[in-house]
């Protein structure tokens, strides 16, 4: 499946949470992440930042397709970083 993860949390678990992320999916902004994904990865990120993010103060938005053929992307302005395909 194709994921997009988007993330407001705490400059204090920041770093752990773009470390995280990154292990699994391209970094395409600020606080947003993007790609290929497994079920069972979706499933241990989603348990990992669990244990990661303060759920008073943290927030991480999760939008999944089933695949990325299905899912039109555009963009305007600035492009943040190049796209790559880390798996």
């Amino acid at each position: 499946m194709y994921c997009v993860f988007v993330y407001d949390v705490s400059t204090k678990r920041l770093d752990r949470v773009r470390g995280l992320l990154a292990q699994y999916m391209t970094w395409v902004q600020n606080s947003a992440f993007e790609g290929e994904v497994t079920p069972s990865q979706v499933r241990e990120i989603k348990s990992r930042l669990m244990s990661i993010i303060d759920v008073d103060e943290d927030s991480v938005l999760i939008y999944s397709v089933p695949e990325r053929k299905r899912m039109a992307r555009e963009h305007l302005g600035l492009i943040k970083a190049e796209e790559k395909h880390i798996i």
